[in-house]
């Protein structure tokens, strides 16, 4: 009896301690890797939360260099069922910045596993304070949390097939339980 309860208690722990994590896997020619992670809580109209910041830049480069980069935001215990709402945040925190941008929906909808999910573009000019760029954005709503990944590439519009190929490694990205 005492081995049946200490194994109900290590399985409920780890249940407890288990955290749902958003995967991506960037194709191996972008020669992303991951170069910063941190961690912070900050306050959210529904009180705490934790956000985790996970940056990729090409392999052997510096955010200064790297052509390509990626970001994942994870919003842990906070689920944002309106998407969009990302969106127009981006909009909104470029151009107090000063930067005019061009935001486009691609596309929204629910994932094969019941998830809200919305793909959206930015791009914007060169300006004084950042070279040209073009950003795809990945917002996903899960149960536990809420998500929102870019890749971006410098440059006022994306290379051919760029789009095509990021927007299906976003859609193919996978939930999974980590710690």
């Amino acid at each position: 009896m005492k081995n049946i309860l200490l194994l109900a208690a290590l399985f409920t722990l780890t249940t407890l301690t288990a955290q749902e994590k958003l995967e991506i896997n960037w194709p191996k020619a972008s020669r992303l890797v991951v170069s910063n992670v941190e961690t912070e809580a900050v306050e959210s109209a529904n009180g705490p939360v934790n956000m985790i910041t996970t940056e990729w830049l090409e392999e052997g480069h510096t955010i200064d260099t790297s052509i390509t980069t990626a970001l994942l935001l994870t919003l842990e215990g906070l689920v944002i069922p309106d998407l969009q709402t990302f969106a127009d945040a981006s909009i909104e925190e470029w151009e107090a910045m000063g930067v005019t941008t061009t935001v486009t929906v691609l596309e929204s909808g629910i994932t094969n596993r019941s998830k809200n999910y919305l793909l959206f573009s930015l791009t914007m000019p060169k300006t004084d304070i950042d070279v040209p760029c073009s950003l795809l954005y990945y917002a996903l709503a899960s149960d536990e949390n809420t998500y929102l990944a870019y890749v971006s590439v410098d440059g006022e519009s994306f290379p051919k097939g760029f789009v095509e190929e990021y927007t299906k490694v976003f859609k193919e990205s996978k939930l999974a339980e980590g710690k």
